[in-house]
């Protein structure tokens, strides 16, 4: 008997509805990573194992897909826990997600062997990720192009207090996206965030070349002529004359600074704004500023996502290697890159940030 396999068609409809998001409900977030201060963390969204399971039953049946899982162990490795540098090993996972009439597809998943849970978390992440070829959950990957959208305040025991709107792409059908306040709420805020960059500096203007334009930071001193022209008051034309990027700009600016730290913001404005006063960079300067820190702040946070899992000695060295105290300290955005290349953690997306 030939073995049954879908139409193209009817495999193609069958993996839209396979590939469509999670309801709201079933989707839940981690904190990936912290600030210094522990003040703010970075939050990934995931599903339960069990939301895979009832969407794979729904679209193929119980009986219409299966996995097939087999392990591997490593020793002899060492890592950093609690401060302290433990001998551990790494459990491995393979899973295969066999789909009835499509095919197969496997992944790995791995966690450290001290891990309480190491082979439930290994198996979990292995399912996931050959899940995803299929694309059930695929659309998780996407949220790390949202850069500092995803960083959120986080209480004094690490749980966020805010959470990230969901947006259009990561919705089920027929869910509406909800507006996000963001940009209104920081009005007030602007000339504050501004001045964080160099608060030695008394002219807003000179905190980051990127943004210095006197028609936003001093209209009335700037352009007196103009003022005097238009009927509403000051305050409502500077309202008004902001641009729609900028307002993006200066409402992700203060938590963009607050992952990278004041020296690596700074710099990397500095240096968008030599190349846009040269001519090397066309373009909008506040789109690409938005464009440059988040960047920035997508390669930093892997970057040390990757140093979690580094050999204390090694990234000792690796430290001393680019004349660094720690991975919260990098003055330029040259040296982060040159470190991520040495972690070989740099993927398109920093490169275009390069």
């Amino acid at each position: 008997m030939a073995e049954f396999v879908y139409t193209p068609e009817e495999a193609k409809a069958l993996l839209a509805r396979l590939s469509q998001p999670f309801a709201i409900a079933d989707v839940k977030w981690r904190v990936t990573n912290k600030t210094q201060d522990g003040k703010k963390g970075c939050v990934a969204p995931y599903a339960d194992p069990r939301a895979y399971t009832a969407r794979l039953n729904e679209v193929f049946s119980p009986a219409g897909w299966a996995f097939e899982l087999s392990s591997e162990t490593t020793v002899g490795l060492t890592r950093m826990r609690g401060g302290k540098c433990v001998p551990t090993g790494k459990v491995t996972i393979i899973a295969t997600l066999d789909i009835v009439g499509i095919g197969k597809k496997a992944s790995t998943g791995e966690m450290w062997a001290d891990d309480d849970n190491a082979c439930t978390r290994a198996e979990a992440q292995a399912k996931k990720r050959a899940a995803s070829m299929f694309g059930l959950g695929e659309y998780f990957y996407r949220f790390k192009d949202l850069g500092s959208v995803l960083w959120v305040p986080l209480d004094d025991r690490g749980n966020p207090t805010k959470l990230p709107d969901m947006p259009g792409w990561a919705l089920p059908a027929g869910t509406k996206p909800k507006t996000s306040a963001v940009p209104t709420a920081n009005r007030s805020t602007v000339p504050v965030e501004l001045q964080v960059a160099r608060p030695q500096s008394e002219q807003p203007q000179k905190t980051v070349p990127v943004v210095g334009s006197p028609q936003v930071a001093q209209p009335s001193v700037a352009q007196p002529a103009v003022a005097a022209k238009v009927t509403p008051p000051p305050q409502q034309n500077q309202v008004h004359s902001i641009s729609e990027p900028e307002k993006k700009f200066r409402a992700a600016r203060k938590v963009q600074e607050t992952i990278l730290g004041v020296d690596l913001a700074n710099n990397i404005l500095e240096t968008l704004a030599a190349k846009l006063e040269a001519g090397e960079i066309k373009g909008e300067k506040f789109g690409l500023a938005t464009a440059k820190l988040d960047a920035a702040v997508a390669l930093l946070t892997k970057v040390r996502e990757v140093a979690e899992h580094t050999h204390a000695s090694a990234l000792l060295t690796l430290l001393l290697r680019h004349e660094l105290q720690n991975l919260n300290t990098i003055p330029t955005f040259q040296k982060l890159y040159r470190v991520a290349l040495d972690m070989q953690v740099v993927p398109a997306i920093e490169k275009r940030a390069a």
